[in-house]
């Protein structure tokens, strides 16, 4: 027997199509500002390096925060009605969104960087 998916049915308010990347789920945008086009969201767990400042002597000590405590979410958001398109990359506490062709600009680099690296050590 082949498992029956449940379709969400379309809000009233929405009358574009939805790109083909978006996760269809437009549940609980009632209000304009709300209304989003979604991908599926990736999470990837990270090292995050933090900067704390020691209490008694104000210098700020880097650390390296553990996996299980960092987490980030990486998401493609578009304004229903709006033909930008950003890409989202955030943790619980900080967000950057970026348009389409500066996310392209920054994995050219970063890709670069990363060939770049000496792998040999």
């Amino acid at each position: 027997m082949e498992p029956t998916h449940t379709v969400r049915p379309r809000p009233a308010w929405l009358t574009e199509s939805c790109p083909s990347w978006c996760s269809g789920d437009h549940d609980g945008q009632n209000y304009p500002v709300d209304r989003l086009h979604l991908s599926s969201m990736t999470t990837i767990p990270v090292i995050e390096r933090v900067r704390i400042r020691d209490a008694e002597t104000t210098q700020i000590i880097p650390q390296a925060e553990p996996v299980e405590a960092t987490v980030v979410i990486v998401v493609i958001v578009q304004m229903v009605g709006d033909r930008d398109v950003w890409i989202a990359v955030g943790t619980e506490t900080q967000q950057l969104e970026v348009t389409l062709e500066s996310a392209r600009r920054v994995h050219h680099h970063l890709a670069r960087l990363l060939r770049g690296l000496d792998t040999s050590r």
